[in-house]
């Protein structure tokens, strides 16, 4: 899945997901490689995730590595895997790739 558009998941979704933004809801369970300038996660992700702002909500569970250059995690979720910041212009860069 790929666009510069805004992406809502609700359901079970493998695979690749780009977008200008992701958002992975409640119910839903994600394994997959995202990429976009916001994600927002209160499901569950296995995966990795490139994304300037990434943020957490206390019903998600998170097992990703996460390039980031903002990230909030909201008490109560389960999140584990690697969380390596990077300054705005890395992202940016990334960015342009996607």
């Amino acid at each position: 899945m790929s666009g510069n558009v805004d992406v809502m998941i609700d359901g079970h979704v493998q695979g690749e997901i780009r977008g200008r933004s992701v958002s992975i809801g409640q119910n839903a369970e994600v394994e997959a490689s995202l990429k976009a300038y916001v994600v927002d996660i209160a499901g569950e992700l296995r995966g990795r995730i490139e994304a300037m702002t990434v943020k957490v909500a206390q019903s998600a569970k998170v097992d990703a590595t996460i390039f980031h250059h903002e990230l909030s995690i909201e008490k109560g979720a389960a999140i584990k895997g690697l969380r390596p910041w990077r300054p705005a212009a890395d992202m940016e860069q990334r960015r342009e790739s996607w």
